[in-house]
């Protein structure tokens, strides 16, 4: 008798033919919350420069009197000359004759597929350094590329580290500006709580910014969202508008039968009084060795209406070389952050993930 058993078994790999779904299934997600949320410009330049002024702070007793001699007042405000550099990153694609030409499981081009990729994998790594705690660290020939200074990095007003940790350092001075060529430092693990949080906003509205979107690990944005929740979060109680129709009443039990309420479950926007900021988890922010032990997380906020990403060459592919049946290509892009105003980024940093936000008494 045959049975699927022993038609297997046969000598010279069975007589069972194989059934392969003509599909390449990838649910690696593509998402990209910094870059997607600000805008772009050009570079002319691997050194990408920006200036940023701040006004003097306003004065009730600004008064001048009568036929006063103003030959020896000065009020010329000029702003500080900043930079960042570019980074160029790259993917190297190659595929052999024999391996576009023989038939797939799934129908494709195996080496078009692979740079398709290769494209969303280099999207990824522009994002990981545009949120990242880079310096920016200048290229060394024949040993390593330029790295941009990430935003993580240029948070350098306003921010809260913990004990031990260091604000990135500019290597120009507070008249010059330059760029921080040396990375933050991270500190002792804290726990993240309310009046930091509103701290956080309340400064950045004080030098001029209104955040509006907050990034962080997801566990990170979790914490978050489930303080929110608690009995010791001081905010208004979950509501939502929700038809008449699909409201549970003593008559109709579950409501309308096209619908029933909505039951919220997340917290994914927090408006107090110097903003509404939109809570976002970010799969690019990576965690850092604390000081003490474990690892720590950046919470950053950002005034989306400033940075960009300057780009010296957009997105392109380059053929490489051929030496054999094959075909290769490298994609690329050189690019950079810019924070635009220094204070429209910071961050409450070293903070532990795996410690719940707390209200802070």
């Amino acid at each position: 008798m045959a049975t699927a058993l022993n038609l297997a078994d046969v000598e010279a790999g069975g007589l069972i033919s194989e059934d392969v779904i003509p599909r390449l299934f990838n649910i690696s997600p593509v998402e990209r919350p910094m870059i997607d949320s600000i805008g772009s410009t050009r570079a002319g330049n691997f050194k990408k420069e920006f200036t940023d002024k701040v006004l003097n702070a306003p004065s009730s007793t600004n008064a001048l009197h009568e036929n006063q001699d103003l030959s020896g007042e000065d009020d010329s405000k000029h702003g500080l000359r900043y930079y960042n550099l570019c980074q160029q990153m790259g993917k190297v694609i190659k595929t052999s004759q024999r391996g576009r030409d023989v038939d797939l499981t799934y129908d494709a081009d195996e080496f078009l597929s692979q740079l398709m990729d290769a494209g969303e994998e280099l999207r990824l790594d522009e994002e990981a350094a545009a949120v990242s705690r880079n310096a920016a660290t200048a290229e060394v020939a024949a040993t390593s590329g330029a790295l941009m200074a990430g935003a993580a990095t240029w948070a350098i007003h306003s921010t809260q580290r913990g004990t031990n940790g260091a604000d990135a350092v500019l290597d120009g001075d507070t008249n010059v500006g330059g760029g921080p060529t040396t990375a933050p430092t991270a500190g002792n693990k804290t726990v993240l709580t309310e009046p930091m949080f509103r701290d956080a906003l309340r400064l950045g509205w004080q030098n001029g910014a209104r955040f509006n979107l907050c990034m962080s690990t997801g566990d990170m944005i979790e914490n978050i969202g489930n303080y929110m929740f608690s009995s010791s979060a001081r905010v208004a109680t979950m509501q939502t508008n929700v038809a008449q129709g699909n409201r549970r009443d003593a008559t109709q039990g579950a409501g309308a039968q096209s619908g029933g309420v909505v039951a919220q479950g997340a917290v994914n926007m927090f408006v107090g009084n110097f903003g509404t900021i939109t809570l976002t988890p970010n799969r690019q922010m990576a965690a850092y060795t604390a000081a003490d032990t474990g690892d720590v997380v950046d919470v950053l906020f950002i005034d989306t209406r400033y940075p960009v990403i300057a780009r010296l060459h957009d997105y392109a592919t380059k053929m490489l070389g051929i030496t054999g049946l094959y075909d290769q290509e490298v994609l690329y892009v050189d690019s950079t952050f810019i924070p635009g105003a220094t204070h429209s980024i910071t961050t409450i940093a070293d903070i532990n993930p795996a410690a719940p936000m707390t209200d802070g008494t």
